[in-house]
């Protein structure tokens, strides 16, 4: 063979050879392609064994990262467009923030058959009208947990944090959106922004209101209670519940004038390379087997529980499911009341203000 040949097809080799090295991930099968799945997740949302079974069936590997606060999941889909994601699970109004950002991707509804046993009381909310990009998946509200040794709460609203003539102590949110919303409803009822003479007025009242407060805690504030540390604490419902079954003691009360609704969602990522999987994973969750072990290891209120027959609900729980029409007309959803860097300067000078 003459050498120009010879040097062409050595050439034409290793040309082919990049070629097929910047190409091979479009060239391979998507049932290679898709044996894994990245979710982006609260903690203690998602249950073990259920993920773990949808692996040995698919033959799949999960991969879970975690995030604390809705903030830090925008922050790190905005930082990275999506990319390395499959699944997430923010809250209701962090949906509507992802589909502004352009980060997530509308769901085909076709591929999750079990969406159809949603409870119709929670679609088509505020953030995603017709749920074009998400799914409700768990639900839970915010309210006081509480020792019934201790205190009675019939007819209780939001005043037991900020009345100056009460002394017992409690435990706030630790989520500065959470507890200025608490605050601010208390002051001045529904609001969807606080002008700076009443952010000003809300930062007073958490300030005052530090001379009752034992802690902040956002995760785990049942522990406070499970200890008898305090009598008080304002939370969500789901770490109340999960104290129920070992401490009899603790009591959960729904504020009378109404209280705040948090709704966790199901999306895919818009970067998801995976989407076909990642829908079958979503359908796997929906089903009620799963449905059933969420609410049992976590509490949360799964969104399509009242379906479940099987479930041996406690007394306080079959009373929210069978009236949960009623009770959802006076919640409400937590929102951001004014900027988030706003909200931070708020928490800092509530954080280092004097006690009085």
């Amino acid at each position: 063979m003459p050498k120009k040949y010879l040097k062409f097809l050595i050439v034409s080799i290793w040309v082919s050879l990049f070629c097929l090295l910047c190409y091979s991930p479009y060239l391979i099968p998507k049932s290679i392609e898709s044996k894994n799945l990245s979710i982006l997740t609260w903690a203690d949302i998602l249950e073990p064994s259920v993920l773990k079974a949808f692996e040995e069936k698919f033959g799949v590997k999960i991969h879970l990262s975690y995030y604390a606060s809705n903030e830090e999941l925008l922050v790190k889909m905005k930082a990275t467009e999506g990319a390395g994601y499959d699944l997430i699970v923010p809250s209701d109004y962090a949906v509507a923030k992802l589909v502004q950002y352009d980060l997530i991707q509308p769901l085909n509804k076709d591929l999750i058959p079990n969406a159809k046993k949603i409870d119709p009381l929670l679609l088509n909310q505020f953030y995603d009208k017709d749920n074009t990009y998400s799914l409700p998946f768990e639900w839970e509200v915010f309210g006081f947990g509480y020792n019934k040794e201790i205190l009675k709460l019939d007819g209780a609203g939001w005043d037991i944090l900020f009345n100056p003539d009460l002394d017992y102590k409690y435990v706030m949110s630790n989520d500065p959106t959470e507890a200025i919303q608490f605050a601010s409803y208390y002051l001045f009822g529904p609001k969807s922004l606080l002008s700076p003479s009443e952010l000003q007025v809300v930062i007073d009242l958490l300030s005052m209101s530090r001379k009752r407060t034992e802690a902040y805690a956002s995760f785990r504030s049942d522990y406070f209670l499970a200890t008898k540390n305090v009598p008080l604490v304002v939370a969500s419902s789901s770490y109340i519940w999960r104290s129920f079954k070992n401490y009899p003691f603790i009591g959960f009360k729904i504020p009378e004038e109404g209280s705040f609704i948090t709704i966790e969602n199901l999306c895919l990522s818009k970067s998801s390379k995976n989407s076909n999987l990642a829908h079958k994973l979503m359908d796997y969750l929906y089903s009620d087997d799963s449905m059933k072990k969420h609410f049992e290891t976590f509490s949360f209120f799964p969104t399509t529980l009242w379906q479940i027959p099987s479930v041996d609900f406690d007394p306080q729980t079959a009373e929210i499911m069978k009236d949960r029409k009623e009770l959802l007309k006076k919640m409400l959803f937590i929102n951001e009341l004014t900027g988030q860097e706003k909200i931070q300067d708020a928490w800092v000078k509530i954080k280092v203000s004097s006690l009085p």
